[in-house]
């Protein structure tokens, strides 16, 4: 009988091809669970969410203090600052070209809309607390981050700042609740 003296010896081929691929295995699993592009999406949409708010609290601070909200041009505040001193007084930047803006009148109140597009192909969109009487939508979606279809656009108009214009149904970001 031989003896064998294991301690002496390596791993043969079929064990080492068995260990690297269950490595791959658990290595492939662990990729596919984290999804890193959907966590990427993810964390780019919560800054845009929180951008949202910055500048809907700055854009009311204004309000407060100016007693009219800024002047819109093309989707955004103008920047000059002579014209609209929100970007230098209550605002340091406008977080981006990708975000609209524009003051709107449904009956006598005044609101504003700013939205972007997230990850989705979707619209983040805050409208500020208005008459949802106008709107056909719940009062309490105004004033707060919202989950729209992209047809339901900031677009200057009242009629499209709608929360249910054209069937096109908005809900709260934060808790998937419709707005109608």
């Amino acid at each position: 009988m031989k003896n064998y003296n294991y301690k002496n010896q390596g791993l043969t081929l079929v064990e080492l091809l068995l260990v690297i691929s269950i490595i791959g295995i658990l290595a492939g699993i662990t990729v596919a669970v984290i999804n890193p592009t959907k966590q990427r999406e993810r964390a780019q949409d919560g800054v845009k969410i929180s951008n949202l708010q910055n500048v809907a609290a700055a854009i009311e601070a204004y309000y407060a203090g100016e007693g009219k909200y800024p002047v819109s041009s093309a989707g955004v505040p103008d920047t000059n600052v002579l014209v609209n001193p929100m970007l230098s007084t209550y605002l340091n930047s406008w977080p981006g070209s990708q975000y609209v803006y524009y003051t709107m009148t449904e009956g006598n109140i005044n609101f504003f809309c700013v939205g972007v597009l997230n990850s989705q192909s979707r619209l983040y969109k805050f409208v500020s607390p208005h008459n949802a009487s106008y709107t056909g939508g719940k009062p309490e979606c105004g004033g707060v981050v919202l989950d729209c279809p992209i047809a339901a656009t900031c677009n200057g108009s009242a009629t499209g700042n709608d929360l249910g214009a054209g069937g096109q149904v908005c809900n709260l970001a934060s808790t998937g609740a419709s707005c109608l």
